[in-house]
């Protein structure tokens, strides 16, 4: 671990939220939690990583948070500090739209569920352009799987 003082986290800027993945939800447990981890990071490398929990009244709670410098070695607190480095990253972490995000990757992976689509580049190649030129192209599969649907029950 390389010792930080709180002044020296408090010059990191441009802080944003690289990454939120939910790690177990309503499906792996009986509860109404979900459980998952943030990722937020510096315009200069430095991170700030934590768990949370999320409740079902979009209550999320911050766990234990780390703190790790653009060689993604860990950070403790100076000694000339008072350990004020760590209550530093959660305000700062506090300062970002993280909780929103966390809110977000919850319901997408609760309410919605993404089915993907490949294709063979050498026999395919037409119908990937077909695609790729669809402004929306999951609303147009969409629209497509209804009118299919509709044409069945008219049958």
């Amino acid at each position: 671990m390389i010792p930080m003082l709180a002044s020296q986290l408090k010059q990191e800027t441009d802080w944003r939220v690289i990454h939120c993945e939910i790690l177990m939800d309503q499906s792996h447990t009986d509860t109404d939690e979900a459980f998952g981890h943030i990722l937020i990071v510096s315009k200069h490398g430095v991170s700030i990583c934590f768990g949370f929990t999320s409740y079902t009244n979009k209550e999320i709670e911050m766990h234990e948070i780390r703190i790790l410098n653009a060689d993604n070695i860990e950070i403790c607190a100076h000694e000339d500090d008072d350990g004020e480095v760590i209550p530093t990253a959660y305000d700062i972490a506090d300062q970002t739209n993280w909780r929103k995000i966390a809110i977000n990757t919850k319901y997408e992976k609760v309410r919605r569920k993404v089915k993907s689509i490949s294709f063979n580049l050498a026999n395919e190649a037409d119908i990937l352009y077909f695609a790729q030129s669809q402004k929306d192209f999951s609303n147009w599969v969409k629209n497509k799987i209804l009118e299919e649907i509709s044409q069945k029950s008219l049958s």
